[in-house]
């Protein structure tokens, strides 16, 4: 009985345990049923420490390839960097006309710092400090002013009240205003984007052809809405042939 308490004792302790256990202490001059069932469970001990060993090594090798990847993404927007600071000496390009260019590689530069580590993806979206909206959104339509431009599409903003704050970080919602505002680049065949921004909420619509398709697949909504989930947003988006109208409600206090 005293064999089988401890037993039943170890086993305890392995379940409420987060550390890997310990093999148990099997004598080798008995040999009966307890034993048994303590050899068992060695046996499933031994392959829980090697499944644990292989989690953590692909784990590394997954963090190595995203550090690895990072680095050869970097690599050529340095050259590039470079390279249009020696076309800009050697044409005479004002400083001002490649600006925008400079601050581009720069955004995708920052993306790239901010992957996470795996061990903390489900915390990637997650901040507290107060990001300046307004600046946010002046800052994605300067980088898409010349491409809207070039399709004569009118940008319009109106804004209620003085400087408006949400809880998040300004990378990542630059990111989800690029991703609406590339949407409506690429797909509506719109004239006009308007946007209203106030403390509570803001709304951008298009004059475009809209769309039906409202599932995550359909015309890169999927990292509108994630990152949208991820701070406590709410979305609604409605879309018919008169246009788009995207409504991003903050929640959060």
């Amino acid at each position: 009985m005293n064999r089988l308490r401890l037993l039943n004792d170890k086993l305890l302790d392995i379940a409420n345990s987060d550390k890997l256990p310990n093999k148990l202490d099997i004598p080798t001059h008995i040999n009966d049923e307890i034993d048994e069932v303590g050899q068992s469970i060695n046996i499933l001990i031994d392959r829980l420490r090697y499944r644990e060993l292989e989690i953590i090594e692909n784990k590394k090798q997954e963090q190595n390839y995203i550090n690895q990847l990072a680095h050869d993404i970097n690599t050529p927007l340095t050259a590039l960097n470079l390279e249009l600071y020696q076309l800009g000496f050697q044409y005479q390009i004002n400083d001002n006309d490649i600006e925008l260019s400079y601050e581009k590689i720069n955004y995708i530069s920052n993306l790239i710092k901010a992957l996470p580590n795996k061990d903390d993806i489900s915390k990637f979206y997650t901040f507290n400090h107060q990001v300046d909206i307004q600046a946010c959104i002046n800052t994605t339509i300067d980088k898409w002013h010349y491409l809207l431009d070039s399709k004569n599409i009118l940008t319009i903003l109106n804004v209620e009240g003085n400087r408006i704050y949400w809880l998040g970080d300004q990378l990542w919602y630059e990111r989800l205003f690029d991703n609406i505002i590339s949407n409506v680049y690429k797909h509506s065949n719109s004239s006009r984007i308007t946007i209203y921004l106030n403390e509570n909420y803001i709304t951008i619509q298009d004059n475009g052809i809209g769309f039906n398709d409202m599932s995550t697949k359909s015309k890169g909504l999927t990292i509108i809405k994630d990152i949208c989930e991820r701070f406590s947003l709410k979305l609604n988006i409605k879309s018919d042939s008169n246009g788009t109208i995207i409504t991003i409600e903050n929640n959060r206090e």
